[in-house]
């Protein structure tokens, strides 16, 4: 276990300054766990065996506890959003394909400007270049650079992390609306 949560779903990976060739997961990962006790299981063979783990700080580290769970926290919230984010965008994007196919045409129902409501969604930009926060592409961009701040200190986050991370929210949750709705459009309802 490399005492990290699930990475987060994003539009572009990359290594870091440090990476070795062959031996180096591609960045971001997942929210590093804050000190604790663990159980960690490890199942093989048809058996399961447990045993305790103790994450401790890394004395060099003078971050008080608390401030690294609020850290662990917010992100693993935005870990969260970047999967809805990537979701979304990969259904948005099988949508736009499946138009493109020949013969196709938008669901008996949608709008007819359906194909233009979709390229809206999903967005130009994307990855760490994103730069428009109401398009999908653009949205994960955002909040894949607000993850990289939050993971990248041992501190608690910032006052502007947390401002961004407010502010990147409700817009996703707008985008998703919107998604949503598009998505009831074109079946008519």
């Amino acid at each position: 276990w490399d005492l990290h949560s699930p990475a987060p779903e994003v539009l572009e990976h990359e290594y870091p300054i440090s990476a070795v060739p062959q031996d180096t997961p591609r960045h971001p990962l997942g929210p590093a766990v804050p000190p604790g006790t663990y159980t960690v299981r490890l199942t093989a063979g048809g058996r399961t065996v447990t045993a305790p783990l103790t994450v401790r700080m890394d004395p060099r580290v003078k971050t008080p506890p608390g401030g690294l769970e609020q850290r662990f926290r917010l992100a693993t919230a935005i870990s969260a959003a970047l999967s809805r984010d990537f979701a979304a965008l990969s259904e948005v994007k099988a949508a736009r394909a499946a138009l493109k196919t020949p013969n196709a045409a938008a669901p008996k129902g949608a709008p007819p400007t359906w194909a233009a409501d979709l390229a809206s969604l999903e967005g130009t930009g994307g990855g760490r270049r994103g730069t428009n926060a109401d398009d999908l592409a653009g949205l994960n961009g955002k909040l894949a650079s607000l993850y990289a701040i939050v993971e990248g200190s041992d501190t608690a986050p910032t006052t502007q992390a947390q401002a961004a991370w407010k502010e990147l929210s409700e817009s996703l949750e707008k985008t998703l609306a919107r998604w949503t709705a598009s998505k009831r459009s074109s079946a008519g309802r």
